[in-house]
């Protein structure tokens, strides 16, 4: 069942008594095609990665991630025969060597030229929220759940955005497609919104890595990543509820 979010909101500040329901949901795949709340999303994005907290800034997130992975991966191994449905799925995210991925991509993180900012981390579907009322256009997107938030290469987090618009709504399950099914035209357009955001926010731009060509290089690379993460996460669902989760990435 789709959670609705419920907040009060004072209408006048001249008036504080007056105030009415402002309702938000979470955001439905046909509208992660809408440019202008991609657009919105884009300087959501853009503003979250110009935070400056005063937490470790050390880019050790994917590093933790992939040892909390190994640790669950030795504490149970998976029965295919306790799999009730989709076994032939099953079979497939199994022969997926994930460890070695793992390997390469921590080598590979060393060779990328990333900016290491403030990043949320889980950008999936049921963290971005619509408002159904609102005073301008940016407060229509919320962002919720910083849970796994902290400093990671910014990369991550649009490129895991990329993969969530790739999102086809399908019986029991998602699928998800290869990001290059979104037109680089397109990718372009909401890069530019990104940069044209940071450079508002007054954040130092370096020339060399704040352009468009940098970025789309970038979240290329890292959106392989955020689907290298979701079959972990497939993998553990499986060793310990028995069953593959809701969320599949088509390997």
């Amino acid at each position: 069942m789709r959670q609705i979010h419920r907040r009060k909101v004072v209408t006048n500040r001249s008036q504080p008594n007056r105030s009415q329901e402002s309702f938000s949901r979470p955001i439905k795949t046909s509208e992660l095609r809408n440019e202008r709340i991609n657009r919105c999303l884009m300087r959501k994005i853009a503003q979250i990665h110009s935070m400056n907290l005063p937490i470790s800034k050390r880019a050790l997130w994917v590093q933790k991630m992939f040892e909390f992975f190994q640790n669950r991966f030795k504490a149970k191994q998976v029965s295919l025969d306790a799999i009730s449905k989709d076994k032939e799925l099953a079979e497939r995210i199994l022969s997926f060597e994930i460890e070695t991925e793992m390997k390469w991509f921590l080598n590979a993180m060393n060779k990328i030229v990333s900016k290491i900012t403030f990043t949320h981390n889980d950008l999936n579907i049921t963290n971005i929220l619509i408002r159904d009322q609102f005073d301008c256009e940016d407060d229509k997107v919320l962002i919720i759940d910083y849970e796994n938030c902290g400093y990671n290469y910014r990369g991550y987090d649009i490129g895991y955005f990329f993969r969530v618009k790739c999102f086809d709504e399908m019986d029991a399950y998602f699928k998800v497609m290869d990001i290059k099914t979104i037109p680089e035209v397109e990718q372009r357009v909401l890069i530019r919104e990104y940069l044209q955001e940071l450079k508002k926010l007054n954040n130092t731009i370096d020339p060399i890595v704040d352009n468009e060509e940098h970025l789309l290089k970038e979240t290329n690379f890292f959106a392989l990543l955020s689907d290298l993460i979701s079959i972990a996460f497939c993998l553990i669902s499986m060793r310990e509820f028995n069953k593959i989760p809701l969320v599949n990435i088509c390997i």
